[in-house]
């Protein structure tokens, strides 16, 4: 099955979008969408109980690396995209903590209304 997008448009958008801020790595990223042959690999982060700043800046990094190690192998662009899902209001999914302690378990929920 073939795809398209539309690849310029979509390259011509983030490269105004993200002109305020100077990253020659950003800039060359965005220029790689516009190469047909590129592909992307995405992730994310969602707020979540004991998720702070740096396992996110860990998932960040980790998903630069694996880009980097899927490019040579694959000798194709790969882009990374990364993206803070702040718009996930789950609290469900955020409301408890799961902890493991001596062989016991026990999962306690937080007072989130």
């Amino acid at each position: 099955m073939e795809m398209s997008f539309p690849r310029e448009a979509l390259a011509d958008y983030m490269s105004a979008y993200h002109a305020k801020f100077e990253s020659a790595a950003m800039r060359q990223n965005i220029e790689k969408i516009r190469d047909e042959r590129s592909v992307m690999v995405v992730g994310g982060q969602q707020a979540g109980l004991l998720a702070g700043p740096l396992y996110t800046i860990h998932k960040i990094i980790s998903i630069i690396q694996f880009v980097k190690e899927k490019e040579s192998v694959l000798g194709v662009p790969v882009i990374p995209v990364f993206w803070v899902a702040g718009e996930d209001h789950d609290v469900d999914e955020i409301n408890f903590c799961l902890h493991i302690w001596r062989k016991r378990s026990s999962q306690a929920k937080a007072a989130i209304t």
